[in-house]
This record gives C-alpha cells, sequence and structure tokens, in this order.
C-alpha cells in the first residue's frame, strides 16, 4: 500500500495531475466564469440533511437528473461507475452484490445479505429486493465499508439507499414513454399534488417489456427477456408544521424467462471415453440448445408509515414497515439440452459411446447429449415487520449534535428447492443417473438493537464523532432434503437448530474542515454479520446444522473532500484498509463421485485495501467532465479450508472473490442552447475494469477477462421545459462482458446485454 499512501501535502499535485488529463489546468482560474460553479449535493448518509463534501463517509449520490442522463435504471447500471461496486447476478433473486470485494450470493435461507439495501430507511432483508427497476427516486446513495451504528440491519460491505420523492402540495406530473431495440417498450411517470391543505398524494409507475436477447434452439423461443411492472402510491399528511406522516406502499412484479447459460469451456480433462462435452462448447455465446427457457416470477411489495415530530429539544422519528417478498426461479443451469430419454444407462456397463459428434437435438439416444444437466426449481417467501425509533437533537450550544435509537424486526424466510439432475461422467461416477433431489431451508430471526452517536464540535473547524451499537440476532433454523437415487434408496433429513449471536460495534471519526472548500476525516469503525447455516446443500442432518460463525469488519479510513476553482471542481478521494474476522464466504465445493454443493465458510481473516477517487469538473458553463478511479487490493490472509477433487485446500493467500484490482470510469457532457432558445444535451459514459477472479478458489477457468462499456445519449428539452426528446444507447461498441460464471468441470456463462439503443419521449406538466 505504500504506493498508494495519500499525504495532505500531495493533494495539490493530485488535483492539478487529473485536472490537466482532463484538459484542465488549475492556472486557466481567472478565464473561468463564477457562473457555473457546481451545484451542492445534499445526502442524509447519516440520517440528517449534509453537504456530500462535508460528509465523512465513502459514500457516492447520484440525483434522479444524473440518473437520467445516464440511464440507469437498476443496481447493475452503477457497476464500473462507483468506486469498488461490483454486480454479478445469477438470476433475480440473486444479484451477488459486492463492495471492496465484500458480499454475499444468498443462497439459502439462513444466511444474511453482506450489503444493505433500504428503501426511505426501511431494510430491505432479502436479495430479490435488488430485481427492482429504479423509478422516481429524488437520488440513490452507495456507503462503502461497514455502517456498524446508525443503519438498521448491521451490515459489513456497504450499504445501498433508495430515497424516494415525497408528495408535495405542488401539482406536478410527468409521463415517459420510450421504445428500442428487441421491441422495447417502456412507459414511466407519476402524479403528485394537494389533495388538501394537509394532505399531499403521489403516485408512481413503471413499466417496461423487452424481448429476449438470446435464442434456445430447442424451443424456438427467445430467451433472456424482460417484463416488469412498478407501482408506488405515497400519502403525506402535515397536521401542523412540527408533525409530519406519510404513509406509503408499493408492488414490483416481473414475469420473465431465465438468463441465458452458455457452455462456454468443456473440460478437457475428460476423456471422450469419459463423456467430455468438448463437442458441445456454444459456437454462439446467445444461441444453443437448452432443456428449459426457465423463468423468473418475482413478486415484492410493502408498506411502511414514518413519522417525523419536531418538539422543542428533539426530533423524533418512527419508521414502521412490512415487507412481503416471492420468487420463483427455474432454469437448468449446464446451459444445454440432454433428451428426457436419457436414463443414465451404459453400453454394455463400459465406457465406450456410440454418440454421434454431429448429433443434435431431438436425438434419442441418451449418448447423443451432453453429460451434465441440472434443472432447478427454486422458491423462496419471505416476510418481514421492522420498527424503528430514532431521536436527534443538538446540545450545549449546538457545540454537540446527537442521534439515538432503538430498532426491532422479525423477518421469517422458506426457500424450496428441487432439482431434477443428469450426470454422465464415468471418471467420477461407477455408472451415471438421472436423479431428483427436494430441499427446504427456514429460518425465524428475531433483531433488535439499540444505538447511539454524537458529534463535539471543538470550533469551526474541529470535531469528533463518537458511536455505538448493541446488536442481537436470534435465529431459529430448520433443513429438509429428500433424496431418490434412481438406483432406488431414499436420502434424507429434517433437522432443526437455533443460534443467538450479539455484538457491540463502535465507531470514532475526526473531522477537519480545513477551509471551506478542503474537508478531511480519519475513522475508525467495526461492523457485524450474524452467523447463519447452509442446510441447502447439506449431504446429513448433522451437517445441515452446523452453523457458521458470525463475521466481523474493523475498517480504518482517510479521506478528503476537496473543491477547487469557486467550486468548479470537486474531487474525493479515501484511502481504507479493512480487516475481516470469521469472513463469511461462498464455496462452490466439487465433491469427489458426488453432485456439487454450495456452501458458506468462515475464513480466520481476510483483508480489503485500497484508494478510491472521484471527481467532477466544470471545464466550460456547457462542458463538464466526471469520473472515478477504484484501486482495490483484497486477499484472503487466514486459514480458509474448502475441498478440491475430494482432497483439503487451504486458499490462505488467495485473492478475494469479485474484486477487480483497478476500476475506471469517465463521462463527458455537453450542453448548449439552440437559438431558439431550446437546450441539447450529449453525454458519453465509458466504463472499465480488470479482469478478476469469480470465485475464491482463482482458478483460471473462472477468472473474469477485463471489461468496458461505452453509453451515451442526447436529449432535446424545448423552450418550455415541457417536453423533451432522447436518444441512447447502452454497450455501443457491443461487448460480450461476463456477469456470472459457474464452474461444474465445465463453465458456463451468463452475460450482459449487448448493444442495446432506443428513444423516449417525456411530458412534463
Amino acid at each position: 500500500m505504500k504506493k498508494q499512501t495519500l499525504t495532505m501535502k500531495k493533494l495539490p499535485a493530485i488535483v492539478a495531475a487529473i485536472t490537466s488529463g482532463c484538459g484542465l489546468s488549475l492556472m486557466a482560474a481567472p478565464a473561468l466564469a463564477e457562473s457555473f460553479s457546481l451545484e451542492e449535493v445534499v445526502v442524509t448518509a447519516r440520517h440528517k440533511s449534509e453537504n456530500l463534501q462535508s460528509v465523512p463517509i465513502a459514500v457516492s449520490a447520484y440525483s434522479a437528473e444524473q440518473m437520467r442522463d445516464i440511464k440507469i435504471e437498476s443496481l447493475t447500471d452503477f457497476a464500473g461507475r462507483v468506486p469498488g461496486f461490483q454486480i454479478n447476478s445469477y438470476s433475480a433473486s440473486e444479484p451477488g452484490i459486492f463492495i471492496r470485494g465484500i458480499g454475499s450470493d444468498m443462497e439459502s435461507a439462513g444466511s444474511d445479505s453482506a450489503i444493505g439495501l433500504y428503501v426511505d430507511g426501511v431494510y430491505v432483508s432479502r436479495g430479490a429486493a435488488a430485481a427492482t427497476e429504479l423509478f422516481d427516486l429524488e437520488r440513490v446513495e452507495i456507503l462503502r465499508g461497514p455502517q456498524g451504528t446508525l443503519y438498521g440491519k448491521n451490515v459489513v460491505g456497504g450499504a445501498i439507499s433508495y430515497i424516494t420523492n415525497k408528495p408535495s402540495q405542488e401539482t406536478d406530473a410527468l409521463v415517459n414513454i420510450g421504445v428500442g431495440n428487441y421491441n422495447l417498450m417502456e412507459a414511466k411517470g407519476f402524479i403528485n399534488g394537494g389533495l388538501t391543505d394537509t394532505i399531499a398524494g403521489r403516485v408512481s409507475f413503471a413499466s417496461k417489456q423487452r424481448d429476449g436477447i438470446a435464442t434456445n434452439l430447442h424451443t424456438g423461443n427467445d430467451v433472456d427477456d424482460k417484463s416488469q411492472f412498478s407501482i408506488r402510491g405515497q400519502l403525506a399528511f402535515n397536521p401542523s408544521d412540527d408533525l409530519e406522516i406519510i404513509w406509503s406502499a408499493d408492488q414490483y412484479r416481473q414475469d420473465t424467462s431465465a438468463p441465458w447459460r452458455s457452455l462456454t469451456i468443456a473440460d478437457t480433462s475428460i476423456s471422450e471415453g469419459d463423456r467430455s462435452d468438448k463437442l458441445w462448447e456454444a459456437t454462439d455465446p446467445r444461441s444453443g440448445y437448452n432443456t428449459l427457457d426457465g423463468k423468473q416470477d418475482v413478486d415484492l411489495k410493502g408498506t411502511a408509515l414514518t413519522v417525523n415530530w419536531d418538539a422543542e429539544s428533539f426530533t423524533l422519528t418512527s419508521i414502521t414497515a412490512f415487507r412481503d417478498n416471492q420468487y420463483t426461479m427455474i432454469d437448468n443451469a449446464a446451459g444445454t439440452y440432454v433428451s428426457p430419454l436419457a436414463n443414465g444407462a451404459l453400453d454394455d456397463n463400459e465406457n465406450n459411446w456410440d454418440y454421434d459428434e454431429n448429433a443434435g437435438p431431438p436425438l434419442e439416444h441418451p449418448h447423443d447429449y451432453p453429460s451434465l444437466e441440472w434443472n432447478q426449481n427454486k422458491q423462496e417467501d419471505s416476510e418481514q415487520f421492522s420498527q424503528e425509533f430514532r431521536f436527534t437533537g443538538t446540545a450545549f450550544n449546538d457545540s454537540l449534535d446527537w442521534l439515538a435509537g432503538v430498532y426491532y424486526a422479525q423477518e421469517k424466510v422458506e426457500r424450496a428447492e428441487v432439482v431434477d439432475f443428469y450426470f454422465d461422467i464415468h471418471s467420477w461416477y461407477q455408472f451415471a443417473n438421472r436423479d431428483d433431489e427436494h430441499n427446504t431451508t427456514s429460518v425465524d430471526t428475531t433483531s433488535y438493537a439499540a444505538f447511539a452517536q454524537g458529534s463535539w464540535h471543538f470550533n469551526d473547524q474541529w470535531s469528533l464523532t463518537v458511536g455505538l451499537r448493541y446488536s442481537v440476532d436470534d435465529k431459529d433454523f430448520r433443513a429438509t432434503r429428500d433424496w431418490t437415487h434412481d438406483w432406488g434408496y431414499p436420502v434424507g433429513y429434517d433437522a432443526t437448530d437455533s443460534e443467538k449471536w450479539n455484538a457491540t460495534t463502535p465507531n470514532a471519526t475526526l473531522n477537519f474542515q480545513a477551509t471551506d472548500d478542503l474537508f478531511f476525516y480519519l475513522t475508525a469503525s467495526k461492523g457485524y454479520k450474524a452467523g447463519g447455516w447452509n442446510g441447502e446443500d447439506a449431504p446429513d442432518g448433522e451437517q445441515a446444522v452446523i452453523s457458521y460463525d458470525p463475521e466481523y469488519a474493523t475498517n480504518f479510513e482517510l479521506g478528503a473532500k476537496t473543491q477547487w476553482l469557486d467550486n468548479r471542481v470537486q474531487l474525493n478521494i479515501a484511502v481504507f484498509n479493512t480487516l475481516y474476522e470469521d469472513l463469511q464466504t461462498e464455496q462452490f465445493i466439487d465433491q469427489e463421485g458426488g453432485t456439487p454443493i454450495i456452501v458458506t465458510a468462515n475464513a480466520e481473516e481476510a483483508e480489503s485495501k485500497g484508494v478510491e477517487i472521484e471527481f467532477v469538473a466544470r471545464i466550460t458553463e456547457g462542458f463538464t467532465l466526471s469520473g472515478s478511479y477504484g484501486y482495490l487490493d483484497a486477499e484472503i490472509t487466514g486459514n480458509l479450508w474448502t475441498e478440491i477433487d475430494g482432497e483439503p485446500a487451504n486458499l490462505k493467500g488467495n485473492k478475494l472473490r469479485r474484486a477487480p484490482e483497478n476500476s475506471f470510469n469517465l463521462a463527458a457532457q455537453y450542453d448548449w442552447m439552440l437559438s431558439s432558445g431550446g437546450l441539447v444535451s450529449a453525454r458519453v459514459d465509458y466504463r472499465k475494469q480488470d479482469e478478476f477472479f469469480f470465485e475464491n478458489e482463482n482458478y483460471l477457468i473462472t477468472q473474469i477477462d477485463a471489461q468496458d462499456s461505452v453509453d451515451a445519449s442526447i436529449k432535446f428539452v424545448t423552450v418550455s421545459e415541457k417536453w423533451e426528446l432522447r436518444v441512447w444507447g447502452k454497450n455501443l461498441s457491443d461487448e460480450l462482458n461476463v456477469v456470472n460464471v459457474t464452474e461444474f468441470r465445465n463453465l458456463y456463462s451468463t452475460y450482459g446485454d449487448p448493444r442495446t439503443y432506443g428513444a423516449s419521449v417525456t411530458w412534463l406538466y
């Protein structure tokens, strides 16, 4: 880390280097006019409104206008734009969100997410919530690093906060209609206004339909499509100047086919006599034969009641929320076609195969097909109730501002999986088999916490913030399994267990407002994540109820938030070092002579360190450059035992998964007025990241190559600002970017969207 060490003396040089690289010299200050200073960005990362440039947290904030300009419509669109942010979705229900190399895949009802997702302060526990489309939001804030004090559910990797637009007495409305390639049709809108002198209402919606980006040649259908609808209603009641009551309800529906999976690399170590799948490697990454089209059904709904009461000496905030999440995921994870007639019978009980090298569906002979099939049907239902009370205020003539509160949550998760699989590789098995397996995991969790934080202002420049949180998680777990082999006898269990974990997580931050334009902070904080169970893939009842330990993170961070040239340049830098104890990480274990299993294990120690830079530069009144850079060094520094080909293996010293070393993005936007008075705005975004390992084993086969992407848009706004026409394109160079891989002797890949483009019209009242 010596090369990345930041000292305050180096800041002007760093700023000069970056701005000169963008075509802006600090010596050009006299030629710039004050009229195009950057606007102040207000965030609520610490549950109070603050200028982004004076918040002692590494946080990226995106306003509604920014997200429209970039066409950010889902969490996936933030990848590569926010330093250290990575998302690798297996499905809508298993998003695989990672920040600074830390994340989770949510493979069991007994597991918690490392990254917290919040909607207006309400923690949303399950991964399916990440599938929702972003619409009618005031802004999105992405906090990097452990958030161990102020946020409802303690999280170790970071927090994603959606802040919705609230009802107001002002009457306004918006309708946006868009079309694009792959028969894209989308519509968004809202209507807002006063219902009485004290009550305002707001209703917003978003709908999107798009054909699939891949073709299943077996069924003849397009797959990997989009079909989703969201709606949100809110009422705001202000009976007096010191009391505000906001009620909201929302629902999201998705009904699509499964993501397309392609057999990218066949295991060449398997001889043809043992059923090598080399013949079925994909020649077209977006087309091929698959047993199933698959499906993804997601239904998320929730309601919340928020009360803000300003008393004379404090402000009380109460958030009461209920959420219900359901999803169904059906697909063939092996990404190929196997006839239902394939029964696993050997030719003369020997390893001599009479398949046709040119064979393809729908041939009937079992050996004319690939050797692997994994047809899975996953269903999850969860219900969540939460209640939070927060008190805020000031004391000692405003020298102290403080916050204290309590949090309670009750959650029930039921997860079921049915798998029909076919293995026909005889270096692993005495004979091939086709089996059915049924398993369920369920957990009842009660969580509660008490927290407090205070900031003492020694003077106008120096302040010290200290916080503390005590968290308790009480879980009751159950796992069942029913597995009937094709050779006759059943295997099954029904096992239960209960555990209770607690943790105290402090934080301390020293803040220094050197000038109006220079803010520095030094922080130390701790985060905690409760333990849990695997269960879903356990081979027997005893192993199903073996819990893994809680995870702890201790973060040290030095940050600088700076403004230059009368706030025409903003440059923010964070240098961090996070130490993890008992890091919970998913392991894909390829058992010799058995089906693969996914388990969560504890790495004794891990370390994530790096540097993050974000900048915005207003070059001229109409020309703006912005971007970010992230350097990440994330490594397993303690023992992490796994099993490879039936033999124990220690992954100590390996790189953490989903952690590219370098990531970079640069955006240029130019706005100009037409002689008619209308506004034209053009924007280009470029994103690039290094290669990274998808799994902790650091297999070369699962290494994702360096990837990049170019997006662009141009919009025209009429003089009245009532109409807007936008033309856009994403992934314009049509890169084949990998978003997910599964390695089980063969490598199966899922890809991001190809080149997409379209146009939209917006009417604003």
